[in-house]
């Protein structure tokens, strides 16, 4: 598969949205999409789609969960923990 979309920001429907690619064969870790609006208190994300792309390989989106409250701005992050 292309590597070169492998983290991908996008908005759709006022949403703003978080892609990335996660491997089916990578034993011993869980990857945990979370997002945060101060870099502090960070919260887990909500998966929206995730798209076989071949090889072993899911492209998986998310999106913050619950209803803004009018930020301005907001961090996404993948938190690796090993099994």
């Amino acid at each position: 598969p292309d590597n070169s979309d492998v983290f991908v920001i996008s908005m759709a429907a006022g949403e703003t949205l978080f892609s990335y690619h996660r491997s089916r064969t990578a034993d011993g870790v869980t990857v945990i999409a979370e997002y945060s609006f101060d870099l502090s208190n960070w919260s887990p994300a909500e998966i929206v789609t995730t798209n076989d792309l071949g090889s072993g390989l899911d492209q998986v989106t998310v999106r913050r969960f619950g209803p803004g409250s009018g930020e301005t701005q907001g961090f996404f992050r993948l938190r690796v923990e090993l099994k």
